[in-house]
């Protein structure tokens, strides 16, 4: 479940042109931004 979310937050944010780099050092405060639906 939560690969499938993560590749959907990150194909999102690759349609956006933003850097994955950026993304890979804080990957949960971009997921929980996204959707809350980490617990």
């Amino acid at each position: 479940a939560t690969e499938k979310v993560l590749a959907a937050v990150y194909k999102a944010l690759s349609d956006h042109h933003v850097y994955l780099e950026g993304t890979l050092l804080k990957p949960n405060m971009v997921t929980a931004g996204h959707s809350c639906t980490k617990k």
